[in-house]
């Protein structure tokens, strides 16, 4: 097997252990990884337009609008009128995202820390060298 193979099976197979085991399901809530990643950035944006959602998810306005209303329902997001031009909305975490954001976070941290004291520190300090590298390369990228 050449190395390419080698690096491309074992990126797959890492990325599909870490999906499983850093899964929001054990989560109080029952959301998919859309909806959380959803919540992530209105955590980070406290308001934004449902065309910026849709930009950042990469997915078409209607679809974020979609997801958007069953956040509503679930009252982990609300929707406000802009005061000066009504046709605009924003879209704001309510109380109970933010604390489901939190809780997420928190959790999220607890696992990723278990998984990486697998490591010794200089692989730690090794594979956190090569992930920030290659998210550094890859924005710049993405930036073009």
């Amino acid at each position: 097997m050449n190395t390419n193979n080698t690096v491309d099976e074992l990126f797959f197979r890492l990325f599909r252990l870490m999906k499983h085991r850093l899964s929001y399901e054990k989560l109080s809530c029952d959301l998919t990884m859309h909806q959380m990643h959803v919540l992530f950035y209105l955590s980070q944006n406290k308001e934004t337009h449902m065309k910026n959602l849709a930009d950042y998810l990469q997915i078409e306005t209607p679809t974020a609008t979609s997801m958007i209303d069953k956040l509503v329902a679930s009252k982990l997001v609300k929707r406000q009128n802009d005061k000066k031009d009504r046709r605009l909305v924003y879209i704001t975490l309510t109380k109970d995202g933010e604390h489901l954001v939190v809780e997420a976070i928190e959790k999220r941290r607890k696992k990723m820390s278990e998984m990486l004291s697998l490591l010794s520190d200089k692989q730690r300090k090794d594979f956190t060298t090569i992930m920030e590298t290659l998210v550094a390369k890859l924005e710049k990228e993405y930036e073009k």
